[in-house]
């Protein structure tokens, strides 16, 4: 069943407590490093701020975000990994319990995009991935900030 307090008039001027927290995402995600290259997701413009909108219902109860993002190559095979990461250190540094967050491929920018997306917004998919040590091993060690 659809939730009918759910943002449906996608983009719009956001509050500015909602573009604080829009940067807010930003910022935990965008340090976020990338399987395969020695760089963040912000050097390889996987992510970008304007990619991230946010918007609260009327009653303020809920904020959703919706978190766009852009693999470095139509076909990454750790891209699943990477959309997992930024959940993870979504929950982990900003812990909103009221959050709800949509972490989605750019249109035509992966060929498993519907895959991808289900897996990394589905509560009982990401928990059973975050079950597995291996996959917590590497999430942790991408997600780490290196100071």
């Amino acid at each position: 069943m659809e939730d009918q307090r759910k943002p449906k008039d996608l983009p719009y001027e956001m509050t500015p407590e909602e573009s604080l927290l829009r940067d807010q995402i930003y910022d935990v995600i965008s340090t976020i490093r990338d399987p395969e290259k020695p760089y963040t997701l912000e050097d390889l413009d996987v992510v970008n701020d304007e990619l991230i909108m946010v918007r609260s219902t009327k009653d303020k109860e809920y904020t959703y975000a919706i978190i766009k993002w852009v693999p470095t190559v139509p076909h990454c095979h750790l891209a699943l990994t990477i959309a997992l990461c930024m959940r993870a250190k979504i929950e982990r540094e900003l812990g909103l319990p009221n959050l709800k967050i949509d972490i989605i491929v750019e249109d035509g920018k992966h060929q498993q995009k519907g895959e991808i997306d289900r897996q990394v917004n589905d509560k009982e998919r990401y928990s059973a991935a975050l079950e597995k040590e291996e996959v917590m091993d590497v999430i942790e060690d991408l997600i780490k900030d290196q100071y």
